[in-house]
């Protein structure tokens, strides 16, 4: 969760193959990319890269976890319904210093998502924002009626200068941006599919988009909704779950998964000294030829062996994690000397 835009995270029944521990079923990253939090078959973890710094083991999964800051002192689950005791129609916050869960919200339908900064919680239904406070005894602040959102899509910013949520609107591939303060806002149509993935910069003044197609990135302008840039993962379709903005928004991570591995796509967004985007050879021709000529490809690739993975950059936006659902975390650094822009630093178990 890199940026103010955590990422939705991945969920799956899967696990690290041929393993007899816990199966990995959620990933997500602190907003600041510093830990990573994985929802398990029996509960849930925090790690700072493969640190484990907490953990929770019950009877019953977890399917979605979310961390606010790296410390990690509130973990935001919702069970995977395998126990009456975690339904996945509540959503449970535990303290680490209390070692135990101190909130719990509970809706009549299940729960698709969650999205929370340090002041306030989202919880996602098929046709419905929750908002609350973030805080011991959370006040609801207002209830959002959506179009159906069966993934629960929604990215909430971190910064109290610009407080918007966004969301899929009622429209097909179309995104609403709501300032929670002003409440007004833009829709944009962002593209012609149903939206995959969202994500928030840092500042929130940018959001990134994928459609299920997963063939193009977009990024947007937040307060006026115009497109900023248009961004080509490939021509064939691929699942892009993960989005996540370097701190100063200077460049973006896309994880596209397929059936046997991962990609992670790192472009630049600045026109600085760093590694430059690719174009087609036939860029100069773009304003005759259709819209792949024109779209600026990735600067540098990573390829992993995890069918499923989520992606973040840390302090330094010349390095970057990814965190596999096969239970396996890979540190990258920018390299343009390397042929795919990238090298790989270490990798290491994490179950």
């Amino acid at each position: 969760m890199a940026g103010a835009g955590s990422p939705p995270g991945w969920r799956t029944a899967s696990g690290p193959k041929g393993s007899d521990g816990p199966a990995v079923q959620y990933l997500s990253f602190s907003d600041d990319g510093g830990a990573f939090a994985a929802g398990l078959t029996s509960g849930f973890t925090v790690h700072e890269s493969t640190t484990k710094k907490l953990g929770a083991s019950f009877g019953g999964g977890v399917h979605i976890v979310k961390i606010v800051e790296s410390d990690a002192e509130y973990v935001i689950f919702v069970g995977d319904g395998s126990s009456p005791h975690r339904p996945k129609n509540k959503v449970l916050i535990w303290k680490q210093s209390e070692s135990d869960v101190i909130i719990e919200l509970a809706f009549r339908s299940d729960v698709l998502g969650v999205a929370v900064s340090k002041d306030r919680i989202v919880v996602v239904t098929l046709t419905q924002l929750n908002i609350y406070t973030f805080e011991r005894e959370p006040k609801p602040i207002i209830t959002i009626d959506t179009g159906k959102n069966p993934k629960g899509l929604c990215v909430l910013s971190k910064t109290r200068s610009r407080p918007i949520i966004a969301f899929p609107s009622r429209d097909d591939g179309s995104l609403q941006i709501t300032d929670l303060v002003r409440s007004d806002g833009v829709t944009i149509a962002a593209h012609s599919n149903g939206l995959e993935c969202l994500a928030l910069s840092t500042d929130a003044r940018q959001i990134a988009t994928a459609s299920v197609k997963g063939t193009c990135i977009r990024i947007f302008d937040t307060s006026t909704g115009d497109l900023l840039r248009d961004l080509r993962r490939g021509v064939d379709q691929a699942s892009i779950r993960c989005l996540a903005f370097s701190q100063d928004a200077s460049r973006l991570l896309v994880s596209s998964n397929k059936r046997t591995h991962s990609t992670i796509h790192m472009f630049s967004l600045t026109k600085d000294d760093g590694p430059k985007n690719r174009h087609s050879k036939l860029y100069g021709l773009r304003g005759l030829l259709p819209t792949v000529f024109s779209s600026e490809w990735s600067s540098c690739q990573y390829r992993c062996d995890s069918p499923l993975s989520i992606c973040a950059f840390g302090p330094n936006r010349d390095t970057f994690s990814i965190v596999g659902f096969n239970g396996m975390v890979y540190v990258c650094m920018v390299d343009t000397s390397a042929k795919s822009g990238c090298r790989l630093l270490t990798t290491s178990g994490f179950l």
